[in-house]
């Protein structure tokens, strides 16, 4: 083929009949993105952030702040798995970041990615995340001893209430930062109230105790104690 017909070629693929072929193109890229838009579904959803236990576990170390501990993702997939999807199963997993020096930072900005978000079903992709960074803080934990304070009565049973427990102190694990500030001599673990309105008898309650402080994965031991509740008949 020489140059002037290659020439003629194009001339006439792009200009004989161009109205129509406009036309034409104009057509396909409208049944395109209709096409699309129907098989292409957009949804925001409201994920939390968590951290990676088992990550955490391994170097015996806790995660004691995640600000903020919701984030806002947008997904985009097919109508059809988007409906399907199960939200209550997503989340964002930090993992531990080490420092230069090999240690693990204490204070990072964590910079979120999609690869990040777990949950999600194959063909469904995270485009957008609001924020799309979180303030971690990690801390290491320790252990201290508290004593148990005396089971709060709540209601009226029909005579006198005395409680007998034998287990008098706990051991509080968790944040470093938070449990050093407290003074075993002066705070005290405190377990949740025992009702007995109404009680004509006796009974053994199974009484769980609350942490001195609002930490993540703080654990004590033990997490609950046995309580004899004997109720003295009424003179």
């Amino acid at each position: 083929m020489t140059t002037s017909d290659f020439r003629y070629a194009i001339r006439v693929l792009f200009l004989r009949d161009w109205a129509w072929k406009l036309l034409s193109l104009f057509i396909a890229a409208s049944l395109y993105f209709s096409i699309r838009s129907d098989i292409s579904y957009v949804r925001t959803l409201t994920v939390p952030v968590e951290p990676d236990v088992d990550v955490s576990q391994k170097t015996d170390m806790t995660f004691e702040v995640i600000d903020p501990r919701l984030v806002r993702i947008s997904l985009r997939g097919s109508v059809s798995l988007i409906n399907q999807l199960n939200s209550d199963l997503l989340k964002i997993r930090i993992k531990p970041r080490k420092g230069a020096d090999g240690g693990v930072t204490n204070v990072i900005q964590e910079t979120l990615s999609p690869s990040m978000v777990e949950g999600l079903a194959r063909g469904i992709r995270v485009i957008n995340m609001d924020p799309d960074a979180v303030t971690v803080r990690y801390d290491w934990p320790i252990t201290k001893r508290f004593q148990i304070a005396k089971p709060v009565v709540t209601g009226k049973a029909y005579g006198g209430v005395d409680l007998r427990y034998d287990t008098s102190n706990v051991w509080v694990k968790g944040s470093q930062r938070l449990l050093s500030q407290l003074d075993p001599l002066t705070v005290q673990v405190i377990p949740e109230p025992i009702n007995v309105d109404g009680r004509m008898q006796g009974f053994t309650a199974r009484v769980k105790l609350c942490p001195p402080v609002d930490a993540t994965r703080v654990t004590l031991d033990p997490e609950e104690i046995m309580v004899d509740v004997r109720i003295t008949s009424k003179e």
